[in-house]
């Protein structure tokens, strides 16, 4: 996304994915340069005229040794000098809450959290990947959809709408035949598998109790990030903490946000994102190359932008 320092929205653009550990530092250089490229090409400019970006990269700051080799990439990309890079989290920080103190919790096929405060130091917690992390992301949640099912499948739980919702959504002739379907149909890919936390939403919504016992879980393993961040950071004594989200586990709505604000830490409050995080990237390049800007207002266009976007089909 591009924007300028009014707020106005001049190109977005949605490329494939730029995670380079989960594909290749091959394709992670080739999607971000044909959509920096194509980008600036909707508005007839060269990606010379970009003034400075912000790029949030998953999976980036995990390990190291990628680091140099994706400093060079995006540097050859954008120019030396013309950019920042961090964790995907923090544009969602930046988008949710307009690059102010506070905390940011993604729960999307994974999880982590991400914070900063008044003085300006960052923690991040969770993000520890799918074989012994994310918890309470999709893909847990999709897990524990699965595992249900296989409890009830052999009696050792009572079958409830988590079994018929997935045995209608995989059409199994036996119900063993899960094992041959997470294998050879999903190929075991964690995308795929956090899919069914949207199964298990549907349980959820006909009051199955596994279903919401579930979300209910998931709430505490994320209140758990929540309360590692506030322990790392100096958020001063007296002073409410904002806590905001992202990532497809919070369609669930109330579902997820319910037992959330049950448990959350009596100093932190749940507010609403109030930008996407693409947006929020280019409001945090915008705000680490220049302070001579009203954020507030820009804040104020970029949402007017988001909304205007969005009634005309084109969701960021």
């Amino acid at each position: 996304m591009i924007i300028n320092k009014q707020g106005e929205i001049l190109s977005f653009l949605a490329k494939g994915n730029t995670d380079y550990l989960q594909s290749s530092i091959y394709n992670f250089k080739e999607t971000l340069t044909e959509g920096i490229y194509q980008v600036s090409k909707k508005i007839d400019i060269k990606i010379t005229d970009i003034d400075y970006s912000f790029l949030g990269l998953p999976s980036y700051g995990e390990q190291k040794k990628y680091e140099p080799q994706i400093e060079e990439i995006i540097s050859e990309i954008l120019g030396p000098g013309k950019y920042s890079l961090g964790n995907d989290v923090e544009a969602g920080w930046a988008g949710s809450l307009g690059c102010k103190p506070g905390i940011h919790l993604v729960a999307g096929t994974g999880s982590i959290g991400f914070g900063i405060d008044p003085v300006g130091n960052k923690a991040r917690a969770g993000g520890w990947g799918n074989l012994f992390g994310d918890e309470g992301s999709a893909y847990w949640l999709g897990r524990e959809a699965l595992s249900i099912f296989s409890k009830q499948a052999d009696g050792r739980l009572e079958k409830t709408d988590v079994y018929r919702i997935i045995k209608n959504k995989t059409g199994l002739e036996e119900d063993i035949d899960l094992i041959s379907y997470v294998i050879e149909k999903l190929k075991m890919k964690r995308n795929k598998i956090a899919q069914f936390a949207m199964e298990l939403h549907k349980a959820a919504r006909e009051g199955d109790t596994h279903a919401l016992n579930a979300f209910s879980d998931a709430a505490c393993e994320l209140n758990m990030i929540i309360e590692a961040i506030i322990e790392k950071l100096d958020f001063p004594p007296g002073l409410n903490i904002s806590v905001s989200y992202s990532g497809g586990v919070f369609k669930a709505g109330n579902y997820i946000l319910k037992p959330l604000k049950r448990i959350i830490n009596e100093r932190a409050v749940l507010v609403k994102p109030l930008l996407k995080p693409v947006t929020g990237a280019a409001l945090y390049a915008l705000s680490l190359y220049t302070d001579e800007t009203d954020f507030n207002s820009v804040i104020e266009k970029l949402k007017d932008e988001e909304n205007l976007l969005k009634s005309n089909d084109q969701e960021l």
